[in-house]
């Protein structure tokens, strides 16, 4: 239950976050498409977006972290257990995709 309070208070504040942060990726398009090409634009939207990224990002390593606070040592060996196993498979999508590619990018040279 605690947990699912904490979600729905984190998302009421994630809103407003990805909401600006949505806005800030439209911004920082139309500046690297706009022409003529203004750099001071590019680098002022490029900037804005990295601030929104960056807050959207410690607010959900916030949850991350209140959540793990709440679980028992045995609900948290089994979270990490299943972090570790998803960067493995994601590891393995990586390597599979670069061997695929890799053979390609011989044929064109």
């Amino acid at each position: 239950m605690q947990v699912r309070q904490l979600a729905g208070q984190h998302r009421e504040q994630m809103q407003p976050l990805l909401d600006r942060a949505r806005a800030a990726q439209d911004a920082q398009r139309k500046a690297v498409d706009a022409v003529p090409f203004d750099e001071q634009q590019v680098r002022t939207a490029a900037q804005t977006l990295a601030e929104a990224q960056a807050e959207v990002a410690v607010q959900r390593a916030r949850l991350q972290n209140d959540i793990y606070a709440l679980l028992t040592p045995d609900q948290q060996a089994r979270m990490q257990k299943m972090r570790a196993d998803r960067e493995a498979r994601m590891k393995q999508r990586m390597d599979r995709l670069q061997r695929r590619g890799a053979p390609r990018l011989r044929r064109r040279a």
